[in-house]
């Protein structure tokens, strides 16, 4: 069967699915979601496929902007995609898709800057999507074709406090050529490109404050750029167990002209299960429009904030600024204004990367090495406290070294029993420069889980992720912690799939040395059903 032709479904199908989620505390947000897909044949080489999905959260009701909660959203969105198969070997498809998301305040009362109790504002923006897409997949004598045009948008209007609004557009084109070629080795041959134009509109800034971080009014910018790339990958069969792949890209940018980056793989297959893989590549990565854009800041209460953690606020002849007790403000959780920076640098890395791997009947391994240098490394830094709003914002790290091993496991256990694992051991994240860690990576993180196929009909799983101790900005540390999740499935009949389960099985909470300030659901269950038809 054609590959290609196989995108139209020979009969018209779908599926319906939901779930609900509650939490055990009463003052968290419950969440329920709805979806729908159909998908068929319209004519004998036109097939049309189309889905819409609805999923409400309910905020929390506590404080959220201590960061002891979550806000509530309300999540919209229908897709189509329309196939096309006019001749043999050639596929058209036309996709759209539309979405909105709404945030959702708490009923609660929390004090603000002046002890008053007021109505705390919905956390986010309501943001319109909108993508477009037109591809044709072709397939010649000369090789196989991919063409791709899109449009991809949204709209951004703040709610609550500081308004402000957004608008961003993008055009991308991405084409693709594979074809084989047999000159001493075998080769396989990807040859592409893309070019991609985007336009940020800020009325004030995208969905944040109408000022920056030094006060000064934003009233409006429109901000503009041309990316274009070319890129070529050729694997080479040198022998039937030895595979060489060898690459290259070259990005063309408006602002920060042209970079070229090789990459260089070697597979070798020693026995028939073992595998021994390396390689090196170097990688470009541009700051983004937002990234660049000093009114382009954004709302945020997690990991875009820890930097802040013990920084005390102080105002611009540089004294401590004090709390409504007299004490010196200082940041330990909340949210914070993630800004852009105008004098960003792109980010540059070479990276290696070793590993093996066991692929046997009963069970299967694999450990990969892995080693990267950074230059202008882009991470958000701790700015301070201004115009009464703390502050974060983007800025190259010069040199920073990541390195570390990555393990992964399976094995296949008597009474129908499937143990799966990974870990990751950080050996080295690091700012070169100040000789600091680089934040909120573990040293340790890991995942196992244990199947059991109780019936044909029925399954269930236990599984484990594991965070292990982290910086959260200075000498602030979140405490390693494990959660626990629980969860069935159950073929009530061919068309019908029941499911359920507890997730944070032992109710684990986070904490750390700047106190229990971190967000935390705790023990949450939920129930779900699909149905087939």
């Amino acid at each position: 069967i054609n590959i290609i032709t196989r995108k139209i479904a020979p009969t018209w199908r779908g599926s319906a699915n939901t779930s609900y989620t509650w939490s055990e505390d009463s003052d968290r947000g419950d969440a329920y979601q709805l979806g729908v897909n159909v998908a068929g044949p319209l004519a004998e080489n036109l097939g049309l496929r189309l889905g819409a999905t609805y999923a409400r959260t309910k905020p929390d009701e506590v404080n959220i902007s201590s960061n002891n909660g979550a806000g509530g959203v309300v999540n919209k969105s229908l897709n189509g995609v329309l196939n096309w198969a006019p001749v043999e070997n050639h596929n058209f498809s036309f996709e759209a898709n539309y979405g909105v998301e709404e945030p959702l305040a708490p009923k609660l009362l929390v004090p603000n800057r002046n002890g008053v109790l007021t109505p705390q504002g919905a956390f986010g923006s309501e943001t319109e999507r909108t993508n477009f897409r037109v591809s044709h997949e072709g397939e010649w004598s000369f090789g196989k074709t991919r063409l791709d045009v899109y449009r991809n948008a949204f709209e951004n209007k703040a709610m609550g406090e500081y308004g402000g609004s957004g608008e961003f557009e993008e055009w991308i084109v991405d084409g693709l050529w594979n074809f084989e070629k047999n000159f001493v080795w075998q080769h396989k041959f990807a040859i592409g490109a893309q070019y991609r134009q985007e336009e940020l509109t800020n009325t004030d800034t995208i969905g944040t404050v109408p000022i920056d971080y030094d006060g000064n009014v934003i009233t409006g910018a429109t901000l503009k750029g041309d990316t274009a790339a070319i890129f070529a990958e050729d694997q080479i069969t040198l022998r039937e167990n030895l595979l060489l792949t060898l690459g290259g890209r070259l990005d063309s940018h408006d602002k920060y002209g042209e970079h070229f980056s090789p990459r260089a793989y070697l597979v070798w297959h020693p026995a028939e299960a073992w595998t021994l893989r390396g390689g090196v590549s170097k990688g470009f990565r541009a700051p983004s429009l937002k990234e660049n854009s000093a009114g382009a800041a954004t709302n945020s209460g997690g990991n875009g904030c820890r930097g802040l953690i013990g920084m005390v606020a102080r105002d611009k002849s540089g004294n401590p600024i004090l709390d409504g007790n007299g004490n010196p403000l200082i940041y330990t959780s909340g949210t914070c204004w993630m800004a852009g920076n105008p004098n960003l640098k792109p980010e540059e890395s070479t990276s290696y990367e070793f590993g093996f791997a066991y692929d046997g009947a009963a069970y299967s391994f694999a450990a990969t090495y892995f080693h990267t240098d950074f230059e202008n490394k882009i991470q958000y830094a701790p700015l301070g406290y201004f115009e009464g709003r703390w502050w974060t914002k983007n800025e190259n790290i010069q040199r920073a070294r990541t390195k570390g091993l990555e393990l992964t496991g399976q094995a296949r256990l008597p009474y129908d029993l499937t143990l799966r694992g990974n870990a990751t051991w950080m050996i080295e994240t690091k700012n070169l420069d100040t000789g600091a860690s680089l934040i909120t990576t573990p040293e340790w993180s890991g995942y196992a889980s244990l199947d059991w196929r109780a019936t044909d009909r029925l399954g269930v799983m236990l599984s484990a992720q594991y965070t292990g101790e982290q910086l959260s900005g200075g000498s602030t540390l979140t405490n390693a912690r494990t959660e626990f999740d629980l969860t069935t499935a159950y073929e009530a009949s061919d068309t019908v799939t029941l499911r359920a389960g507890i997730s944070n099985l032992f109710n684990e909470k986070v904490s750390g040395t700047a106190g229990d300030g971190y967000y935390s659901p705790g023990r949450r269950f939920f129930v779900g059903l699909t149905t087939r038809f």
